[in-house]
């Protein structure tokens, strides 16, 4: 084969590689990076897509309203997240982030505990009213308890 033919053979097999999706455990590779980077530093994290890509913000704090121009999370925040990650710490025995479908903290309701780390792909979790989490999170808070749905 000529070096011309191999040159664009090469080319073709780099494009179709460039549009391959990442698989499930280079995309848990990668939030395992991110959190190992950030673990221990008191916040929540959320991601507008999938295996924490495309950082959205980060708190300590409790946020009432993702869409509103206060909190850790704010305008177009809401609704938004397709992952998110807790990086909390034990402070008080309070360390599970308690995610809204509604603002003030209504609607209902999922959970990340500490130990769950990350969730990278929003879209296999529900509410507790059975909706899906994905790009539906208008609030949260930070709980030692009080749930009764835990996402995956």
């Amino acid at each position: 084969m000529s070096k011309i033919r191999i040159a664009v053979a090469t080319a073709g097999l780099a494009v179709i590689g460039a549009m391959v999706p990442i698989g499930s455990a280079q995309a848990a590779a990668f939030c395992d990076t991110v959190y190992n980077a950030n673990k221990d530093d008191g916040n929540v994290r959320a991601y507008a897509d999938n295996n924490c890509s495309n950082y959205m913000g980060k708190t300590t704090g409790d946020d009432s309203d993702w869409g509103n121009s206060a909190g850790g999370f704010q305008g177009s925040d809401s609704e938004r997240a397709s992952s998110v990650m807790n990086t909390g710490t034990y402070s008080g025995g309070v360390n599970i982030v308690k995610f809204y479908a509604l603002k003030d903290y209504r609607g209902g309701h999922s959970c990340l505990s500490r130990g769950e780390k990350y969730v990278d792909a929003l879209s296999r979790n529900d509410f507790s009213t059975g909706t899906s989490v994905n790009d539906r999170i208008r609030s949260h808070e930070w709980v030692s308890g009080g749930c009764s749905k835990f996402m995956s």
